[in-house]
């Protein structure tokens, strides 16, 4: 079985953009910083998952869809 799509929602704008985006594609702000050791930061988006079924945006920790109940 594959994983589902993975989003990344923009905490300033609330774009959804396709996973593992550096930046946001509608306001640009920045996902990633740019430091020695390149860290994701996670204050500034939010890891969603679309479901296979029903298509309805869910949080990374649900292992089940909140809208139909298919499982991940």
């Amino acid at each position: 079985m594959s994983k589902p799509m993975v989003v990344y929602t923009c905490k300033n704008c609330g774009y959804d953009n396709p996973q593992a985006s550096h930046k946001c594609n509608n306001c640009f702000i920045t996902f990633y910083n740019d430091s020695f050791f390149g860290k994701w930061e996670t204050e500034r988006f939010i890891i969603r998952w679309v479901c296979k079924n029903c298509g309805r945006l869910n949080v990374e920790g649900n292992n089940t869809c909140s809208a139909c109940f298919q499982k991940k």
